[in-house]
């Protein structure tokens, strides 16, 4: 048979030509056998159809005859990811997407930990929301996961205490709290070293009885002090994509990590490099950091898919602890005047009218953002005048259209929450 005449796949080994589809599969080849066919095609040259393969698809077929996973990843085929009926979940409603790894970036002194520790007692205290506005949706068991935080810079009894006047439980048993000065220095949590990484991937997946079948991670990640892991904000781009493959590869679903800002900006040391890999970036900023009193402000640049909020003042309540404008407070007195209101109540009752099931999310109705900040309003405007019914599920609402042998009755009231800080 001539070289033009092969069709399919040959290989060339000392002069001799080779069909490998002949072959028996591996598992079935004695030792002695597989020793003659891994040198085949380790050193043979490949051919198709009577042509030398191209090297791309040579260095295929080795590694997949070899056994060595080539294959192993497909073509993906139509979209596999889509959001369910009740559309993308979030960790932190119109906040925090779940399953992303984004940034707090703000100026030295701005007060990052103490908003670090807002956030960890709105993600351990059920019904306690972020910043007095946002609901968190951890169900209990994800809860029970535990939250891991790492500390890098704060002394250990002042982080603790800022855990305790934000509302944490000192015998709190679902928090791991990790004080990088007593493992060593913050620098043990720079995972561009493979040795750092290698042992926080272990310390990460843990287990109880350790035979193959109780293995868990945490639900969520807080690392406090990026800048002193590295000892300086130049290669945040770089320790950020280490950090978010072990949150892959350990299967932590949330986790967000505190930076410092470049000087009078909200944009991150090294904006480009530092900005482009995090899922989203929170800015904690102030005008005059030295001063306690002076106004702090958070805001969000999301990616697709996340929530962006423009600078929105955050203040600190009577009860000494941080809260953040309701969704009220940013809507122009003009546009909650009575006719615009109506008309978006309209619109939502209709929505509700024409909806096939009974009970529809607050989110699904209103949309988020400032957009859905007006609908919620005209919501609550169905709900006083009779003509919507509410009920609430821990930190979810659901709205139907009041029924007509009960026109003014309400499921539960609500006069007490907060109207926009949740969402279904």
């Amino acid at each position: 048979m001539t070289t033009t005449e092969r069709r399919g796949l040959w290989i060339e080994y000392e002069s001799q030509w080779i069909d490998p589809s002949e072959w028996e599969y591996r598992e079935d080849m004695s030792a002695d056998q597989l020793v003659v066919a891994d040198r085949i095609v380790t050193e043979g040259s490949f051919h198709l159809n009577g042509q030398p393969m191209a090297e791309r698809q040579a260095r295929w077929m080795r590694s997949m005859l070899l056994d060595k996973g080539a294959g192993t990843m497909r073509v993906p085929e139509g979209l596999r990811h889509l959001s369910g009926s009740e559309g993308r979940r979030f960790l932190i409603e119109d906040l925090w997407p779940w399953g992303t790894y984004p940034m707090i970036g703000g100026a030295y002194k701005a007060g990052k930990t103490t908003l670090v520790a807002d956030l960890v007692a709105s993600l351990l205290v059920p019904e306690r929301p972020f910043l007095g506005r946002f609901g968190v949706t951890l169900t209990e068991e994800e809860r029970q996961r535990g939250i891991v935080v790492i500390n890098a810079e704060t002394p250990a009894e002042d982080f603790e205490n800022a855990l305790l006047a934000a509302g944490i439980d000192p015998h709190e048993m679902f928090l791991n709290v990790y004080h990088l000065d007593e493992l060593g220095g913050p620098g043990q949590f720079d995972l561009t070293n493979p040795a750092n990484f290698d042992e926080w991937e272990r310390e990460f997946v843990q287990c109880n009885d350790c035979w193959g079948e109780d293995f868990w991670t945490p639900a969520v990640v807080i690392v406090d002090g990026v800048t002193a892991i590295l000892g300086g904000p130049d290669r945040y781009g770089e320790w950020y994509g280490a950090f978010k493959r072990l949150m892959k590869s350990a299967d932590i679903p949330n986790a967000i990590a505190t930076g410092h800002n470049a000087a009078g900006t909200r944009h991150l040391f090294n904006a480009t490099a530092a900005m482009a890999g995090p899922d989203g970036v929170w800015s904690y900023t102030t005008a005059r950091p030295d001063d306690p009193k002076s106004r702090r402000d958070l805001s969000v640049l999301a990616r697709v898919g996340g929530v962006a909020m423009p600078e929105t003042r955050v203040r600190v309540d009577d009860e000494g602890r941080l809260t953040i404008a309701k969704p009220t407070a940013t809507i122009k007195p003009e546009a909650t005047a009575h006719d615009h209101v109506e008309d978006a109540a309209v619109r939502m009752l209709a929505k509700l009218t024409e909806a096939t099931t009974e009970w529809v999310g607050q989110t699904d109705l209103t949309g988020k953002g400032r957009h859905g900040q007006f609908n919620r309003l005209a919501l609550e405007r169905l709900r006083e005048t009779g003509r919507a019914e509410v009920r609430v599920e821990g930190m979810r609402r659901w709205w139907r259209a009041a029924t007509s042998s009960a026109p003014d009755s309400i499921v539960i009231d609500l006069s007490d929450h907060d109207s926009g800080g949740t969402g279904s």
